[in-house]
C-alpha cells in the first residue's frame, strides 16, 4: 500500500468518523507526519504527503477559567469532604477503614492545591511518584505522565521535551504534601486511590471532582483550569514570562504570551504615559495666549495679537505726517494704505 495524499486524507476522515476529538486527530496526524519526514530524510520517499492534508479538524480553544486563592482553598476542603463521603459508604461485604479513607482524602485534597499552585497537568499529577518530591528544597520534578488509552494506563514522558522540568512550590503546599504522603513510601504514586492504584481521569472526575465542585459551588470548572489558575497566580506575583515558560513546561515564551499575555499587568501603562507626555509637549508648544497679561512659560507677559498690531496712538499719518509704511505700521495694497485704513475704521467704530 502506498501512502499518498488520498490515503492520508482518507485516514484522517476515518479518525474523525470514529468520534475522536479534534486535538487527538491532529496529534495522530502529527505523529504520522514525523515518521514520513524521517522517510524523506532517508530518501525512501520523495516528499511528505502529510504536508498536503487539508481536512484536519479545527481545535476550538476553550475559554480558561481562573479561580481565586479563596476558591482554591474551598475546593481543596470540598475535595476532602467529597472523598470522605464517597469512600466512607458502607458497602456490603467490605469493612470500612477510616484511617485509609482519611489518608486518601488528604491526598486528593492536596491534589487540588498542587494543581492550583504547581501548574501540573492531570497526567503529570497522576504519574507523580513520591521520590520526585523534594520537600526540603520545596520543588517537584516533573518527568512522567500517566494517561489512559483504551482502558490501559500508559506511563511515559510529558508530551513535549519542555514538559520535563522542576517546579518550585510555596511553603503552604509543601506542608500539605508532608502530611498527605506520610503513609506512602519509596516509589509510590502520590495520588493513589484506596487500594494504592493510580488514579484515572474519567473515574476520578465522576467520583470525586464533580461532587467536590458541587460542594464548593464551582460547577463547570475543569481540572485543567487548575493549571491556568497556577499560571495566573505566578504572573500576579511577579513571575517573568521566561519563568512561566519553564515552570509550566511550555516550549517557548511566545506560547506563554499567546495564551497568557493578557494576564501580565501594567504592560500598557508605560506606553500610554509616554504617548501622553509627547502629546502634552506638542500641545504646550502650540499654545498661544489670547488675553492680555497671560503669562507664558518664561514669565513674560504677552499682549493680545490685535493689540500688538494696532497703532498705539491714532493714525500715524495724523501724528507725524508720514505714511503708514513710514510709521512702521503693516500696510498692503498698491497704495500701501489698505491695512492702515482698516485700523482707522476700527478706531472709528
Amino acid at each position: 500500500m502506498s501512502i499518498d495524499y488520498q490515503a492520508v486524507t482518507a485516514w484522517v476522515a476515518e479518525l474523525r468518523d470514529k468520534g475522536l476529538a479534534p486535538a487527538t486527530v491532529r496529534r495522530c496526524h502529527l505523529q504520522l507526519s514525523k515518521l514520513l519526514s524521517g522517510a524523506v530524510k532517508a530518501r525512501r520517499i520523495p516528499r511528505n504527503p502529510c504536508q498536503d492534508t487539508d481536512n484536519l479538524p479545527t481545535v476550538d480553544r476553550q475559554e480558561m477559567r481562573i479561580i481565586t486563592p479563596a476558591q482554591l482553598q474551598r475546593l481543596a476542603e470540598s475535595m476532602y469532604e467529597a472523598t470522605t463521603e464517597r469512600l466512607g459508604r458502607n458497602v456490603p461485604g467490605t469493612r470500612r477503614d477510616d484511617t485509609q479513607v482519611h489518608d486518601v482524602a488528604q491526598r486528593f485534597s492536596t491534589f487540588v492545591l498542587l494543581g492550583g499552585y504547581g501548574g501540573l497537568r492531570f497526567g503529570e499529577l497522576a504519574g507523580l511518584r513520591l521520590d520526585k518530591l523534594d520537600l526540603r528544597r520545596r520543588t517537584v520534578r516533573v518527568d512522567t505522565s500517566l494517561i489512559e488509552v483504551r482502558g490501559q494506563l500508559i506511563e511515559g514522558r510529558p508530551k513535549t521535551a519542555a514538559g520535563i522540568r522542576t517546579v518550585p512550590l510555596p511553603r503552604s503546599v509543601v506542608d500539605r504534601l508532608e502530611i498527605a504522603t506520610r503513609s506512602l513510601g519509596g516509589h509510590d504514586h502520590v495520588f493513589s486511590g484506596a487500594g494504592g492504584s493510580p488514579i484515572r481521569a474519567g473515574s476520578f472526575r465522576a467520583r470525586f471532582w464533580v461532587p467536590a465542585l458541587a460542594l464548593a459551588d464551582l460547577n463547570g470548572l475543569r481540572m485543567h483550569d487548575l493549571r491556568h489558575t497556577a499560571v495566573s497566580t505566578w504572573i500576579a506575583h511577579g513571575a517573568s514570562a521566561k519563568q512561566v515558560q519553564v515552570w509550566a513546561g511550555h516550549q517557548s515564551v511566545a506560547t506563554v504570551f499567546d495564551r497568557y499575555g493578557h494576564l501580565f499587568p501594567g504592560g500598557e501603562d508605560p506606553i500610554m504615559d509616554s504617548i501622553d507626555a509627547d502629546a502634552t509637549a506638542v500641545e504646550r508648544s502650540s499654545e498661544r495666549p489670547t488675553e492680555p497679561g497671560t503669562t507664558e512659560a518664561n514669565g513674560n507677559h504677552a499682549r493680545n495679537p490685535r493689540e500688538m498690531a494696532r497703532p498705539v496712538a491714532g493714525p500715524p499719518e495724523a501724528e507725524n505726517g508720514g505714511t503708514p509704511a513710514e510709521a512702521g505700521v503693516p500696510c498692503g495694497g498698491r497704495t500701501q494704505t489698505r491695512t492702515a485704513d482698516l485700523f482707522r475704521v476700527e478706531e472709528a467704530l
